[in-house]
């Protein structure tokens, strides 16, 4: 799905972002990373989707982990108005085509 997509946007710039997601820290959280992805499969899927980035070019960032769990709500992967805002600022210079925070 990522390889179609990157393809029918043709030469207009793409970029991948694995979004944040939050992490625990408490119970079981040696073996997940929260209520929703156990540590071994979320790691396999960072380590096969970067080395398809990779290979195929695609400009990917891996932001899994670049926001505090306090920047969550009720779910693992819903941001406060807070770590919305983080995330744009992290995103800002890689739109308008600086480096990568």
């Amino acid at each position: 799905m990522l390889a179609a997509g990157a393809a029918l946007v043709g030469e207009v710039p793409l970029v991948m972002i694995n979004e944040p997601m939050f992490i625990a820290d408490g119970a079981n959280s040696h073996l997940r990373y929260n209520f929703f992805y156990p540590r071994w499969a979320y790691d396999q899927y960072r380590l096969l989707l970067g080395l398809r980035a990779a290979r195929e070019g695609w400009h990917y960032l891996d932001w899994w982990d670049r926001l505090p769990p306090a920047e969550f709500t009720d779910s693992p992967v819903h941001l406060t108005p807070a770590g919305t805002a983080q995330l744009a600022a992290l995103l800002a210079p890689v739109i308008v085509g600086e480096d990568s925070p």
